[in-house]
Formats: structure tokens, C-alpha cells, sequence
């Protein structure tokens, strides 16, 4: 088992996954992710991403059991990819810098509302993934396609799983972020 890193933490990232931990497992609420789903753990973490970390000596020997199992370990995971130090994976801060400097002009011009802060859009990434948050900022807000046109893969016709709207997310997250929830 591990040291849980949240104390030592800055306020940004503790806020961050509150938010996080809230919009995935209603705090604790919901303790299982749907069937199919590849999030793991109570800050719905995509395995696959682990899986590719792990080939870059990041906890090399990990197994999901004992992942699932070691809610530090679980913690220390989201904060190093919120700080960039997960190997292989863009960081959850170098990606929403990226994403305001591209998008909030372009969503702009376009005559839409760009009302991201920066851990919003930190959650979007941890919630669509790196392209997925791309595809939903441009071709959605952006270019103003249909959320199953701009998404396909996650929305479009005959998913199995049935996902948030990118909006019912962020309201749990922003809820989870300024609530006073117990959170594991």
C-alpha cells in the first residue's frame, strides 16, 4: 500500500479530484463502472492509459487488482497525470493549456462561450480523453455539430454504454469541486 499523497498536495489538484471523484462515483455512491467501461478504480482512471505508462517503467508491476485495491495508489495516479509525470501521457495541465490557447479564440470567432477554467478543462480531458476533448471543443462548440456527429464513438448510434453529456459531467464535477462531500 501507499502514502496517500493528497496532503501534500496543492489546493488546485485537491480540488480537482474532489471534483473528479464526484462526477465518477457520486462520491462514493456508485462504486462500479458500467460494463464495457474501461474506467477503473473511484476516479474512473482509463486502464488503457495505465497499460501504456506501464510500458515506460511506471509502476511496471502493477497489476488492476492491486491497482483497484490501493486508493493512494489510485490518488498518486491522477496527480501525476495532473502534473504531467505520467510517462507517455499528456498531462491533464500541459493539455488544457493547449486546449484554451487553441480553442477559446476559435470558439469565440465562431460567436460561441468558452467558460472553462483551467481544471475544467482538465476534466474534460480526464473525461473524453485528449482527442475526445479536441473533438467535443471543436467540431461541437466550435463548428457546432450535434454531440453524436462531433463524437461518434462515444455518442453515436449503437453504443452499448450510455455516457454523461460532457455538460451533465462538468455539473458533477463543478458540484463535487465546491461541495462538502466525504470523499474516499
Amino acid at each position: 500500500m501507499h502514502t496517500d499523497p493528497i496532503k501534500k498536495s496543492s489546493k488546485e489538484f485537491q480540488d480537482f479530484r474532489k471534483g473528479i471523484y464526484h462526477a465518477e462515483t457520486l462520491s462514493g455512491v456508485l462504486t462500479k463502472h458500467q460494463k464495457g467501461s474501461s474506467a477503473s478504480g473511484m476516479y474512473g482512471i482509463q486502464w488503457g492509459q495505465m497499460k501504456g505508462a506501464k510500458a515506460d517503467g511506471y509502476y511496471s508491476d502493477l497489476n488492476k487488482t492491486e491497482f483497484l485495491a490501493d486508493t493512494a495508489l489510485q490518488s498518486q495516479v491522477l496527480l501525476d497525470r495532473y502534473n504531467d509525470e505520467m510517462p507517455g501521457v499528456k498531462g491533464y495541465k500541459t493539455t488544457s493549456e493547449f486546449l484554451r490557447k487553441k480553442y477559446q479564440p476559435e470558439i469565440t470567432k465562431a460567436g460561441g462561450n468558452f467558460d472553462y477554467s483551467d481544471d475544467e478543462l482538465a476534466a474534460l480531458v480526464h473525461f473524453l480523453g485528449r482527442d475526445g476533448a479536441r473533438e467535443y471543443l471543436g467540431y461541437h462548440k466550435r463548428d457546432k455539430k450535434p454531440l453524436h456527429e462531433a463524437l461518434p464513438n462515444i455518442y453515436g448510434p449503437g453504443k452499448n454504454i450510455k455516457n454523461m453529456t460532457p455538460t451533465e459531467y462538468l455539473e458533477k464535477y463543478r458540484k463535487g469541486r465546491e461541495g462538502n462531500f466525504k470523499y474516499g
